[in-house]
């Protein structure tokens, strides 16, 4: 529910809410708040809660499908901090 207040305000990236994940849980190492994020936005999506697209800003990019998604959570660069074409913006639905 954090994570759609904060969608509220806009589109988010993925290294935005990874950033958010290690925030909310300092305990934990690095790929604990990845993992953790990653499966609140798979949760989030199949609940057709959010929506992702790539590109500079997400803004005119057809959303990406459930498969896309996961090949995203799934890619390092996809994590990566910085605007470019590889990065996955999200949204509510």
């Amino acid at each position: 529910l954090e994570l759609l207040r904060r969608l509220s305000d806009g589109a988010m990236g993925l290294h935005e809410i990874w950033k958010a994940s290690s925030e909310r849980h300092p305990q934990l190492p690095a790929a604990g708040s990845l993992e953790i994020a990653s499966r609140a936005l798979a949760s989030l999506f199949s609940s057709r809660l959010i929506v992702a697209a790539r590109g500079v800003t997400g803004e005119g990019s057809e959303p990406m499908s459930e498969s896309e998604l996961e090949a995203a959570l799934g890619d390092i660069d996809s994590w990566s901090e910085g605007e470019t074409a590889r990065t996955v913006w999200i949204s509510r639905a």
